[in-house]
C-alpha cells in the first residue's frame, strides 16, 4: 500500500504539536483513549477507507466521527483529536463558518488542530506516567 503524503501543516502538527516521541504502542493508546471520550460523549465512531482523513458529521440527531483506519498511527491519533476538537469547541455550523469567510474557516481549523494536539500531549503523559508506574510496581 502506498504512504500517505503529509501536508506541511500535518507534518508541523504531528512532528511538533503531537511529539516524536508520541509513537508505537503509546500512540495506539492515546488513539484507544481518544475513541474512548468521543464515545463518553455519545459521539459515534466508523471506520472508512474512501475518507482522505478524517470527518465529524451529524445524522439524526447524534454526531459521528468518520476515519481512515488505513492512516500512519500518529496521523489517526492527529485526525482524531483534529475532529474531537471540532466537537468540544462547537465547531458544529460549518455553512455559517463558510458564509462568514474563509479567514473564520481557517481558525476553526487552527483552533481544532491545537485542541488535538494539545490532547495527544496530555493524554501521551499520562499514559506513559501509568506506564513507568507499573513498572516500578507502584499501582
Amino acid at each position: 500500500m502506498r504512504s500517505k503524503r503529509l501536508t506541511s501543516t500535518q507534518r508541523r502538527y504531528l512532528n511538533g504539536q503531537i511529539g516524536k516521541n508520541l509513537k508505537g504502542e503509546l500512540a495506539r493508546r492515546v488513539y484507544e483513549r481518544m475513541m474512548q471520550l468521543a464515545r463518553n460523549r455519545n459521539v459515534g465512531l466508523i471506520e472508512e477507507k474512501l475518507i482522505p482523513d478524517a470527518a465529524l458529521m451529524h445524522y439524526r440527531g447524534r454526531y459521528y466521527i468518520i476515519i481512515n483506519p488505513n492512516q500512519p498511527i500518529r496521523l489517526k491519533v492527529f485526525s482524531m483529536g483534529h475532529e474531537l476538537g471540532h466537537y468540544v469547541l462547537k465547531h458544529l455550523d460549518k455553512e455559517e463558518a463558510v458564509r462568514l469567510g474563509p479567514a473564520c474557516l481557517i481558525r476553526l481549523e487552527m483552533n481544532a488542530s491545537r485542541f488535538a494536539g494539545k490532547l495527544a500531549r496530555l493524554l501521551g503523559r499520562k499514559l506513559s506516567r501509568e506506564v513507568s508506574y507499573r513498572s516500578r510496581g507502584r499501582e
